[in-house]
């Protein structure tokens, strides 16, 4: 398969902070309209953007945040911003109960294949509260994908 697919253990997806650990956490990552709090972000072997991406490779990211109101029913994305424009790799609603001030952590296995080869990417990882519209958190990191 000829993709960059985001295949995600979603229903490990959001769990109250229990100290889950990658082997990243990276520095200089952005925030692209978070209404919550982001405290943390990980990625698999990254520590400064831009993290280099291995085609063939499975990355661990965690997000850790505080929102700032009940969720009932979330909603997931996750794009790809290249030069040519942003591509959606995954949009998905899921019932859930994210509370205010009690840390979270967004949890999304990421597996990279040749789509974004040799690209400069930058990754948005997006929950928004599904009723109101508001983002909780959107998170990017910018990545280079690369063979190893």
């Amino acid at each position: 398969m000829n993709s960059f697919v985001l295949i995600s253990t979603l229903f490990a997806l959001l769990c109250a902070a229990t100290g889950t650990e990658v082997k990243g956490v990276v520095s200089g990552w952005t925030d692209c309209g978070s209404v919550g709090t982001v405290s943390q972000v990980g990625l698999d072997d990254c520590t400064n953007v831009p993290c280099n991406l291995v085609v063939g490779r499975d990355y661990e990211t965690i997000v850790d945040f505080v929102s700032s109101t009940r969720i009932a029913m979330i909603n997931l994305r996750v794009n790809v911003i290249t030069a040519q424009g942003s591509i959606n790799l995954y949009d998905v609603s899921v019932q859930g109960d994210i509370r205010p001030d009690v840390p979270n952590s967004l949890s999304l296995a990421l597996p990279v294949t040749n789509r974004f080869e040799g690209q400069t990417i930058q990754l948005e990882f997006e929950l928004a509260n599904y009723e109101s519209g508001e983002r909780e958190l959107c998170v990017g990191i910018l990545a280079t994908v690369a063979r190893s």
